[in-house]
């Protein structure tokens, strides 16, 4: 179940600029080191970006896709086991996403749209339906250095 990040996923990424390797003022944001911090909480090395003004479906077609290879190369689907345990008991699961680093968006358009692949990639991953009422996402941004996505995990 799910996609696994390659090598050739992260060269790409890091051409498109969400890994750091480029060099002045379209050099890509220093992202977090990906993986579990502790158990329910990961980092994910992805800036979400404002989708609310973008006109390019192509372009938001590949945040998307870099937000799910980034979502997979970051969270092990052994860990996720519990979370799909409790949903399928009926057990409600919250998922909170937290922007790190960067200007801050706006709360009501911006910062949900910008974290819609993130949400939706992990709620595939947990085998949750992301409409259903057991699933009870929420967003939330802070300030830093690096850039990335906090996901943390918790009982509804």
């Amino acid at each position: 179940m799910g996609i696994k990040a390659t090598a050739a996923d992260v060269a790409a990424l890091r051409r498109k600029g969400v890994i750091p390797g480029g060099k002045g003022k379209d050099a890509a944001p220093a992202l977090v080191t990906p993986g579990a911090v502790r158990p329910g909480v990961w980092l994910v090395a992805y800036h979400p970006v404002s989708e609310a003004n973008a006109r390019q479906w192509q372009a938001r077609s590949r945040r998307a896709g870099m937000a799910w290879r980034a979502v997979r190369a970051a969270v092990k689907l052994s860990d996720l086991s519990v979370w799909e345990a409790l949903l399928r008991s009926g057990r409600p699961v919250r998922a909170r996403f937290v922007r790190l680093g960067g200007r801050r968006l706006d709360p009501m358009d911006n910062l949900p749209a910008s974290m819609k692949g993130v949400a939706d990639a992990l709620a595939f991953l947990c085998g949750a339906d992301d409409g259903s009422p057991l699933w009870l996402p929420s967003c939330g941004q802070e300030a830093g250095v690096e850039h990335g996505v906090r996901i943390e995990l918790g009982v509804g």
